[in-house]
């Protein structure tokens, strides 16, 4: 799980990053953008070595959407909270925010989206 988390985290920190420093107004586009391309990777990574076995992707694929879904909102959320609020830089911001986001999501992905059925 660490080694493709690891490599999922950096394809999402550094299309969030590259867009924060591109256009730092658009954090919330940042961070869509981040989402979806570790998202992407995410599920074919996850799904073809870290969780691989007899999981199918017609179950597989729709939950992982639904967490994807969640994730993308419950980040966007506490960026923004991070950031307005807190008035954090949004480069660490975005750590601190992942860092609750990614543990929750592999339990759920460990126990739900990709559960052996």
């Amino acid at each position: 799980y660490l080694g493709v988390g690891g490599l999922v985290y950096a394809i999402d920190y550094a299309l969030f990053a590259l867009t924060v420093l591109v256009a730092p107004g658009m954090l919330l586009a940042a961070n869509a953008l981040g989402r979806i391309g570790g998202g992407a990777a995410g599920y074919f990574l996850h799904g073809r070595i870290t969780f691989a076995g007899d999981h199918q992707h017609r179950r597989a694929a729709p939950r992982y959407a639904l967490l994807f879904l969640t994730n993308l909102a419950a980040s966007s959320l506490l960026l923004e909270l991070a950031v307005g609020w807190l008035a954090l830089p949004p480069l660490l911001a975005r750590i601190g925010v992942d860092v609750v986001v990614i543990a929750a999501s592999f339990a759920v992905s460990r126990f739900w989206v990709f559960a052996r059925p």
